[in-house]
Parts: structure tokens; C-alpha cells; sequence
């Protein structure tokens, strides 16, 4: 087992310990043993490839040759047991499902694209598993004594989106070009002018000068730049950007060898890895021939950080890291004067993109922004992979299991991860225990909210008050009538009317009874303005706004009803203690539902990128 031993810490133990079955354990009997640690077991091929087959494995304190290979001559193990695969296979995952950990780390597929094949063999991690750490020249290091403190920076991807929202949008690749640059010199220079607490760690760090350079806000800046971050066209553009970012670390690296030389270890070996030998679409090639000549300055350059307080400080409540949007808007307790005066401020927060998109004057891109719960298991695998194959350390990310996601499906997850060739798999699946981001019972609320027989239609009850609204449509003043039962403070019926005349009027009038009969029937409030939201464009309500006229919230007539029954679903619930869901397109949860902070006590503790953090001070388990 090998221990990271910073604030927050990891352990990391081999599926062949023979320890690994009270491993699993060992925050499940007791949920304060081992509170600031993260829990990992390493796998390799063969295991994987014995789970799948049932066969059994020999578990055994394992010997290791003067390079860190698993030693061949099987007589030199310390044997302990032999264990069938699949059942140990199916512990693992069980306690994934229940808890959240472990975590599953691919020995083979982490050594396999590490720069360091040569002289290295990754056994560790560090916490948010994006740092790497083993075996060097045969040496056995502690990670104190060989990772330490993880020398990263991110780039904040959407701060270089031009135009956004527009169909010209786009990475200003020249400026990007030139922060990576600015970055990779930065993050290089920490390591000469850093004070280490050992010379051993010195040694490493001044040999190998590893940096890890990463990215944050990336779902931001796709939503910026018109793709939904579960769709292809979306992983299709990351690769490229990627590729794009990680060719021009590696050259700028490069660069800084011709300057201040290449780093002490460099053996041409290092021009055959596998990951400056992968497919890709940058010219490779060519930068493989500089090294050659020049040699590079840093060993391992890459690594995705889960940059929870980098990205609500810095980066101005932006996505973070390679996680798609947590919410669109939430409250964060933030402390104002000294902190003796021990006095806090809630103040609502935005979502950058939206933000953004909310100052521009364009409409009809709400579905650009999907946020975590709202995206496929196989999305969030898909673009790990894709941005896992551009990445030489690792990458932090949370797969986002469904609380009904069943034990088989989610033992899929981890087998597609590692034929992927992800390095390694975390999910979150909130439970009673351990709830999620959203209110789960609440996202899975019932479009039908009464016990109403099928096809029966009740009257319209006696004594409703009848609110009016009057709102400005591009054919003149259109007018709601909303039949509300203010001792329940529910909605029972509608009625328009519009000063003009003709199809309009007509077809609004029936519209609005069918969704007087529709909510009579049993259909939710919550539903009919989810479908009247997704109505589509009127001409006249784009031509009207081109002429300069100041219309009602909306793209349509019936857009515009459905965002004013939304005001009156808010107005309703402060009301009343009931629970209404507003439709995620247009009204996201305004406050987390998370596990509580211990540093503000707010219910706001979220895992995301691998790490606990909190999503109304800040407080990151891992910082």
C-alpha cells in the first residue's frame, strides 16, 4: 500500500495485497477511520482479464527485480491466498456503488503511456489522482519523497473564447499559444526556485522536472462556442484542442532545453513512449525531432486538476476543470470584514457561460447547457477518454452515476473505462448516505402529480382567484388569466385573450384551454411550461425585436406564457412548504443539496473532479 501522506491523502493498494479485502473495508465498518483519505485499488491487465474469465489469482506479498518489475521467479512471492477474480472484482465495485471508493487505478495502462516508461513504474497517486508517482531507477520512493506537492496551473479555456454565442465563436489559438508558453516557463522556474524538505524529493524533482499543466472551465467554454458537452461534435473539438494544447506544452518545452537544457535524465528512450508516439493530429513528427536534438526540459508536462477554488476565484465561477457546468446558479456564503468579525454574506452566484450568455442579446441556446446529472453515463466516459489520450500524468473527473443506476451497469462503467484506455475511474452515485448535487426524489418527480383515473377530466373548482397578466407579444398585448386556489396555492386553470384578431387569437384561446384541461387531467404545472418552453421561434417575435420594440421574455407567444407561470410557480412556493420543481431548461436548483462543510456548515459538499469540495465557501478537501 502506498500512502500519500499531504492534508488530504490517498491510498493506493495492489488487487494482489493480501490485504486487499479488509482495504475494502476499512471505510465501510468505520466512517471516521481513515476521514481525510481517498481510496484506490490498482489493477492491472491480467486481473481484469481474469475477473472476466472467473479464473483465481494468487494474492501475495509481491517481489520486485532491481528495475521495479514484479519479480518472474513466483518462489520468491510471499504467498498468501489464491481468490477468484471475479468475486474480488465484484467487492470492488460493490463498495464503489455503495461509498464512492475505491477508486480504480489501470497499472497498465498508466506505466503504458507514462514519458518514464524506461526508468519509471508508476505505483501512486497523488489524491485527486492526477499526479503520478512509483518506482524510479529501482528505488522505491515514498510519494513524500517523490510527489510531494504537485507543482500545477490551468489554463482557463474560456477566457479564450472570442465572439461567444455567435456563429462566429472561437479559440483565439494565438493567444493561447502564447499563455502555454508564458505558463510552461512559470511552472518550470517553481522547481528551481522552491525550498524542498528533503534532498531526496530534490533530486527527483530537479532530475525529472515534472509540471503539470492543466485546464478549467471547459464546459464553459463549449457552451461559449455552441457545442452541448455531451454531444460528439463537442468530444470532436476537445480532441483537437488538446491535441492542440498538449503539441505546444511539449514545444515549449522544447524551447526552454535549447535554453537552459534538457532535464538530467533525458535518455533518446524517451523519444520512443508511447504518448509522443500516439495518433494525433499536430505534427508530432517533427517535434519528436527536435527532442532528439535538443532534448526537453520537462519529463511530464500534462495533468488535469479538479481546480474546484481556482475556478470560483479566479476564474470567475467558471466550470472546473474538465467537469461539465455543476449548476447554473446557486448560493455561496462568502465572510466580509476581518475575520473576527466572523460575519457572512449569501450571495447568489452565476455560472460564467450563463452569465455571459444572459448579458448577450441572442435566445435559443438554453440547451447548450447541460449540467452534470443531465449528462449520460457514456458521455462522461466519452470524453474522459478523449481528453485522457492527451493528457501524460492523468486527469480528475467524476463519473455521475444515477441513484437508481443498477450494480451491473455500474460495473460496466469501470470495464468500458479501462477499454478506453483511461488511466483510472471515479464515480459518485448519491444515496441516503452520501447525496448528490441535486435533490435526486426531486429530478425524478412525476409529471403527473395526482391520483387522477386516466382520460377523467376534473371541473374547474369554485372560488379561485383569477390572476391577470398582461404580456407583450409582437402582435400586440396578449392577456393570462391564472386560476389559482390560494388556500393550496395550485394552479387549476388558464384563459388568454389578446387585442388583435384572427389565427393567433384563435389558436392561443385553445391552447390555453388544452393546458387548462391537461392540468385538470393530472399533468404537472412543471411539465406544461417544460413544453411550452420548447415551442419553437415566431418570426414575428425576431422581427419585432429587430425593429427596436420591447417584447415580453420569450421567443413565442407561448414561451412568454411559460416564463410568466414560472414567476407565478416561484411566487406560489414561498408560500407553501411544498417542494415545486422548476424545469431545469430555464430555473436550475438555487441552492446544492450536498453533504455539510465543515468549514461553513452549509448542506454544500459536492464530489467533483475527484475531490470533495464545497460549492458555497470554497473549502476544498484536497487544497
Amino acid at each position: 500500500m502506498k500512502v500519500q501522506s499531504n492534508m488530504a491523502n490517498m491510498g493506493v493498494m495492489s488487487v494482489y495485497h493480501p490485504d486487499i479485502e479488509e482495504f475494502l473495508e476499512a471505510k465501510a465498518s468505520d466512517p471516521k477511520r481513515l476521514c481525510h483519505f481517498n481510496l484506490s485499488v490498482m489493477v492491472d491487465d491480467a486481473f481484469m482479464y481474469a475477473a472476466k474469465k472467473g479464473d483465481y489469482i494468487t494474492l501475495h506479498w509481491p517481489a520486485y527485480d532491481e528495475v521495479g518489475n514484479i519479480e518472474n521467479d513466483r518462489d520468491k512471492w510471499k504467498v498468501s491466498k489464491a481468490i477468484n477474480a471475479k468475486e474480488l472484482w465484484d467487492k470492488i465495485i460493490s463498495k464503489a456503488y455503495d461509498n464512492g471508493e475505491p477508486g480504480v487505478l489501470f497499472y497498465d495502462t498508466m506505466n503504458g503511456y507514462n514519458p518514464l516508461y524506461y526508468t519509471e513504474k508508476i505505483r501512486c497517486t497523488n489524491p485527486c489522482a492526477e499526479y503520478l508517482s512509483g518506482t524510479v531507477y529501482g528505488q522505491e520512493l515514498s510519494p513524500s519523497e517523490y510527489g510531494g506537492a504537485c507543482n500545477l496551473g490551468s489554463l482557463m479555456i474560456h477566457n479564450f473564447v472570442e465572439f461567444p454565442f455567435t456563429e462566429e465563436a472561437c479559440i483565439d489559438y494565438v493567444k493561447l499559444y502564447d499563455v502555454i508558453g508564458i505558463a510552461v516557463r512559470m511552472l518550470d522556474n517553481i522547481i528551481d526556485k522552491n525550498q524542498f524538505p528533503d534532498k531526496i524529493y530534490e533530486n527527483y524533482q530537479k532530475t525529472f522536472r515534472t509540471i503539470g499543466l492543466g485546464v478549467t472551465g471547459l464546459a464553459d467554454a463549449l457552451c461559449m462556442l455552441g457545442f452541448k458537452y455531451d454531444s460528439q461534435e463537442a468530444r470532436d473539438y476537445v480532441s483537437n484542442l488538446m491535441d492542440s494544447i498538449s503539441w505546444y506544452a511539449y514545444k515549449a518545452s522544447t524551447e526552454l532545453a535549447k535554453e537552459k537544457g534538457a532535464f538530467p535524465g533525458f535518455d533518446e528512450k524517451y523519444l520512443h513512449n508511447n504518448f509522443l508516439n500516439r495518433d494525433a493530429k499536430s505534427d508530432w513528427g517533427g517535434l519528436r525531432d527536435e527532442i532528439k536534438k535538443h532534448g526537453i526540459r520537462n519529463a511530464k508536462l500534462l495533468a488535469i486538476a479538479p481546480t474546484g477554488t481556482m475556478s470560483i476565484v479566479y476564474g470567475n465561477n467558471c466550470s472546473s476543470g474538465i467537469e461539465p457546468i455543476f449548476s447554473l446558479s446557486y448560493d455561496r456564503k462568502v465572510k466580509i470584514g476581518s475575520q473576527a468579525d466572523d460575519a457572512e454574506q449569501t450571495v447568489a452566484v452565476e455560472d460564467y457561460a450563463y452569465h455571459v450568455y444572459k448579458q448577450t442579446k441572442y435566445e435559443g441556446k438554453e440547451d447548450l447547457f447541460h449540467t452534470a446529472l443531465d449528462i449520460s453515463v457514456d458521455d462522461h466516459l466519452a470524453m474522459l477518454a478523449v481528453i485522457a489520450k492527451h493528457v501524460d500524468m492523468s486527469v480528475s473527473k467524476t463519473i455521475n452515476i444515477p441513484t437508481d443506476y443498477s450494480f451491473e451497469d455500474t460495473k460496466k462503467v469501470y470495464e468500458t473505462a479501462w477499454n478506453l484506455g483511461i488511466k483510472g475511474c471515479t464515480i459518485f452515485r448519491p444515496n441516503e448516505l452520501r447525496p448528490g448535487i441535486f435533490n435526486a426524489q426531486a429530478k425524478e418527480k412525476s409529471k403527473v402529480v395526482d391520483e387522477i383515473p386516466r382520460g377523467m377530466i376534473e371541473d374547474v373548482p369554485e372560488g379561485l382567484t383569477y390572476r391577470k397578466y398582461k404580456i407583450q407579444s409582437a402582435c400586440g398585448s396578449l392577456y393570462l388569466f391564472v386560476g389559482v386556489d390560494e388556500a393550496e396555492g395550485k394552479i387549476y386553470d388558464f384563459f388568454t385573450n389578446t387585442d388583435g384578431v384572427g389565427g393567433c387569437v384563435v389558436s392561443t384561446q385553445a391552447n390555453s384551454r388544452l393546458m387548462s384541461a391537461a392540468l385538470r387531467g393530472g399533468v404537472s404545472i412543471e411539465y406544461i411550461i417544460e413544453q411550452l418552453l420548447k415551442s419553437g421561434s415566431c418570426p414575428s417575435f425576431q422581427y419585432a425585436r429587430g425593429q427596436g420594440k420591447h417584447l415580453a421574455k420569450g421567443k413565442s407567444c407561448a414561451s412568454a406564457i411559460a416564463y410568466k407561470l414560472q414567476d407565478l410557480v416561484k411566487e406560489l412556493e414561498q408560500d407553501s412548504d411544498e417542494d415545486v420543481e422548476l424545469p431545469q431548461q430555464e430555473v436550475i436548483a438555487s441552492e446544492p443539496d450536498g453533504d455539510i462543510c465543515p468549514e461553513c456548515g452549509q448542506k454544500a459538499i459536492v464530489h467533483e473532479g475527484g475531490c470533495m469540495c464545497c460549492k458555497a465557501c470554497g473549502y476544498s478537501k484536497c487544497s
